[in-house]
């Protein structure tokens, strides 16, 4: 009776809360749930002892025990010089990154961003993991948990709602975007550690929702193009020029926000009536020294277009008309380098011509 309630009685080692007493040698249970795994080895390199510990979830007694011997096989063998230390997933995870990131595989600031916003995910559902460990069972759970998640609301990780137990909107292209880089994190470690099965094999993408229909298209017709942009004039005469180059050549924002007007290396190309896309801007004040697709492109201008970015630069004012960028705003609230933001969609490009535009419109 003494040793089943001393068994019960719930103390705090190793920053766990767990029985008083071992059930099993090197065994203790968790009051939250799992067991806790402890064994120590002398060290013959050292001479001093090692001490090993592991926390299971979802296991039984016997399990545990079995768990326990092999942690110790494991120690053993790692004291002895003949295996290497488990990796975690995290571990692994953050590793991965780093690589790609010093190996140019990952180059802008928007991707570095998605990646560590992922991982943020990615890191609290199988962190805690060995790589070893990781089965297409678990990988399974947290999928069915993030379809809930796009049902009712996931957990905020923004700073301001920390403790606030707010639920934010989740899309589905969101929730692919981290399936797919789980993806690539798992097929890497599957070959890195020659393990005998990737444990993503068999988890699916989740079906995207029709975006665009004949009533809501994401295009405009050749008369609504006209009269937009002339609009847009009217509203916004310093963005007019940037939505109107970029429904001529129908580029993304990203590649034109970084143009370079002058200097050494100009991408506008007065002279002969040409443009050069060679550099994108994602994020902040970083350029990248390439566009998203890795293409140089080359594009003849329509005098229409020319005469605006003319009239655009001709208007810059204080450090923007000395900057050799072609800020896309001719007005105050522009950064020193003259990148800076603008929300017009590339895929609003229907092709705009020199044509298709109404000399009065421009003027």
């Amino acid at each position: 009776m003494h040793s089943s309630a001393e068994k019960q009685r719930w103390v705090v080692r190793w920053k766990y809360e767990m029985t008083a007493k071992a059930l099993r040698p090197g065994i203790w249970a968790l009051k939250d749930g799992g067991f806790f795994l402890r064994t120590r080895l002398l060290d013959p390199r050292s001479g001093k002892f090692v001490e090993y510990q592991r926390v299971l979830r979802d296991v039984t007694l016997n399990q545990a025990e079995r768990e326990r011997y092999r942690l110790r096989c494991d120690a053993r063998d790692l004291a002895n010089g003949r295996k290497q230390a488990p990796t975690l997933w995290s571990a692994y995870a953050a590793s991965l990154f780093e690589s790609k990131v010093n190996e140019g595989k990952i180059q802008s600031a928007k991707g570095r961003e998605k990646w560590a916003t992922t991982l943020r995910r990615l890191i609290p559902a199988f962190g805690h993991f060995y790589v070893d460990e990781l089965r297409l069972a678990h990988l399974i759970a947290w999928r069915n948990e993030v379809a809930r998640w796009m049902w009712h609301g996931m957990p905020s990780m923004r700073k301001r709602d920390a403790g606030k137990k707010v639920l934010v909107k989740l899309s589905p292209a969101t929730a692919n975007g981290w399936i797919s880089i789980l993806r690539v994190i798992c097929r890497a470690m599957t070959k890195h550690f020659e393990l005998p099965r990737d444990p993503s094999d068999g988890v699916d993408y989740f079906p995207l929702p029709r975006t665009y229909t004949r009533e809501g298209s994401n295009a405009l017709t050749t008369p609504r193009s006209a009269a937009f942009v002339a609009r847009m004039k009217e509203l916004y005469p310093q963005h007019y020029a940037f939505v109107l180059l970029g429904f001529a050549i129908g580029a993304r924002p990203s590649t034109l926000r970084p143009l370079r007007r002058s200097g050494p290396c100009p991408d506008i190309l007065w002279d002969e009536g040409s443009l050069l896309l060679r550099r994108s801007h994602s994020l902040g004040r970083e350029i990248m020294d390439r566009t998203k697709n890795k293409h140089d492109l080359e594009i003849p201008l329509p005098k229409v277009v020319l005469d605006a970015l003319r009239e655009h630069v001709a208007a810059l004012e204080g450090p923007m008309a000395e900057s050799e960028y072609t800020p896309i705003w001719s007005s105050i609230r522009s950064m020193s380098c003259g990148v800076v933001t603008c929300s017009t969609p590339a895929s609003c490009s229907s092709g705009v011509t020199e044509e298709m535009m109404p000399v009065p419109m421009i003027q």
